[in-house]
This record gives C-alpha cells, sequence and structure tokens, in this order.
C-alpha cells in the first residue's frame, strides 16, 4: 500500500442502506473478488491510503450482523462506526406510522451527525466503485473544506451506463468548475453511440459530468439537513417521496449559503445495479488484480 505525505485525515461515511430492490439481494455485500471481498472492501482499501482514519456504514439494523462479520478484519486496522438508518428515526414532532419505505440519501446521510466532530468526510454509496484516483483527488480537494465550500467528484455519464438496463444520474450544472445545479435524469441508457434520457425522449453528451454521490463535506453540512429535513416532512402528504441530499444541495447553491468545487474523475467507475451488472465487476476487479493495482487478498 502506498504511503501519502501531508494527508488530510478524515472519516468515510459509507451509504449501505439501500434495499437493492432492482438488484435483488443485500448488494452493498455481493462478493466481486475471489477471496469473498465486495465493492465496499475496495474502497476502504483505496481510502486508507489516503489519510482515512475512521469508517461510519449507515445500515439497516437487520443487516448489523452481516456487516460485521464481514469487515471484522478491516476493523483491527481501523474504527468502524456502525449508525443504523430507521424510517422512525425522525423529529419528535412527526409521526408517521404508515411509512415503510427509508427516507432517502439526506435522511441516511443525518443519521451520521453525531459521529462526525470537527473533521472533514467523504460520503460515497456502498455499491459504487469509485477507483483509486477518485480518493487521491478527493483528499486533496479535502483541504479547502469548510462551512461554505464543500466537494464533488464527478464522472462523465459514458462511464456510469450499465449494459443491462436504464439508469438514473445527476446531471452536474457547472459555472466556473463549481456546481450550479444538479438535475435528476432518469431512464438512461446507450443506444448505438447516442446517450439517451427520459426513455429516450432527450440525448446527453457522452462527457456530460454526473454526480455518483461521492460528495466532500465538514459538518456543518448537519445543520443544514437538520432544517431542510423538518420541512420536507412539514410538507410531507403520506406519499413514498423521498429527502434525497442533492435536493438539499441544491437549496444551498441557490440561497448562497455554500459553494461546492467539482472534479471529474478521472478513474473508471463501476457498480451493480441490476444482478447482471456482476458479472462485470467481477472481470472489472480480475483486470485490476492482474495489472497489480490491487493484491489478491486485500486485508490479511
Amino acid at each position: 500500500m502506498e504511503e501519502t505525505t501531508n494527508q488530510t485525515h478524515f472519516t468515510l461515511v459509507i451509504l449501505a442502506a439501500g434495499l437493492g430492490s432492482r438488484f435483488g439481494g443485500l448488494k452493498q455485500l455481493t462478493p466481486i473478488a475471489p477471496n469473498g471481498e465486495c465493492i465496499l472492501d475496495f474502497s476502504i482499501y483505496d481510502a486508507l491510503q489516503y489519510g482515512v482514519n475512521k469508517i461510519v456504514l449507515i445500515i439497516r439494523k437487520e443487516t448489523h450482523q452481516l456487516f460485521q462479520e464481514h469487515l471484522k478484519k478491516i476493523a483491527k486496522k481501523i474504527e468502524i462506526i456502525y449508525v443504523f438508518q430507521d424510517v422512525n428515526t425522525i423529529p419528535v414532532d412527526f409521526s408517521f406510522p404508515a411509512r415503510q419505505k427509508p427516507w432517502g440519501t439526506g435522511h441516511a446521510l443525518l443519521m451520521a451527525k453525531n459521529t462526525i466532530q470537527n473533521e472533514p468526510f467523504i460520503m460515497i454509496n456502498a455499491d459504487d466503485f469509485y477507483g483509486r484516483a477518485a480518493y487521491k483527488s478527493a483528499s486533496e480537494s479535502l483541504r479547502l473544506m469548510n462551512e461554505s465550500i464543500y466537494g464533488l467528484v464527478a464522472y462523465p455519464i459514458q462511464n456510469t451506463l450499465s449494459q443491462n438496463g436504464t439508469v438514473s444520474r445527476g446531471e452536474c450544472k457547472l459555472l466556473n468548475g463549481e456546481l450550479s445545479e444538479v438535475i435528476e435524469r432518469f431512464a438512461i441508457e446507450k443506444v448505438s453511440d447516442t446517450i439517451y434520457y427520459d426513455n429516450r425522449n432527450q440525448e446527453m453528451d457522452e462527457n456530460t459530468l454526473v454526480s455518483m454521490n461521492f460528495w466532500l463535506f465538514d459538518n456543518s453540512i448537519f445543520q443544514y439537513l437538520e432544517i431542510a429535513f423538518k420541512t420536507f416532512l412539514e410538507d410531507y402528504e403520506g406519499d413514498n417521496k423521498e429527502f434525497l441530499l442533492p435536493d438539499v444541495i441544491n437549496n444551498l447553491l441557490l440561497s448562497g449559503s455554500a459553494k461546492v468545487k467539482v472534479t471529474s474523475a478521472h478513474s473508471q467507475w463501476f457498480g451493480v445495479t441490476y444482478s447482471d451488472d456482476l458479472e462485470l465487476a467481477k472481470e472489472m476487479i480480475a483486470s485490476l488484480i492482474r495489472q497489480n493495482q490491487y493484491p489478491e487478498t486485500l486485508w490479511l
């Protein structure tokens, strides 16, 4: 494992409470490497090279034992804190007993509030492989983080598609290298040489930057999340609407409360949106191991 000097130490917050409905199972712990490692293992391995000194895993309570067992070797190397995302963990003034669907990414991140003190942190999805270069870029950008400047590592849309179905992505609108808005695009797919969204009604340039939920924050984000979540609940009408992090970010940008510096990732993303994506993920990891990017066994 390479050493990097003058590192900015940070916490890695990992969203791992998703239901994986399109995948059909607990994809966060699905093995993609010969010795049982999952995408999550490779993300932690990469982050360890660039200054991470604590991991916060946001999970569903019923999966706690599974994650503990899988990560027991890593837990000997670095502190791991488990936080449960529960649909009933909402401000005391509210009650929605009929709600069963998780509240969304904004709520998931808010659950980590008490685990983050004054350190900067990176937030990622457990089931996305971001590539080592993303963590290197993020570690450099973290030095600029404060209560009004956040960060995002974004990817060209052409690097984030699935061969097995459509995907949704947050298109990043930029102004002078800073994020001006995230616009959710649905039903994105590549047909021949053209990328479409909105059920093939709109075209998208292959180099359009999109968010894959690789955010850089400090703990000031939690005060914004708390206020926004309360407003969300006040307007909630009993449907399955989600409290999404990009919506909170858009409001901060619109009000001028924060800026988001955007870095374009120089690495290949891959994930397992669909069960058929699994074989490609295994092939990608096998190729990286053959190139000596990773050892055959991550955790000894």
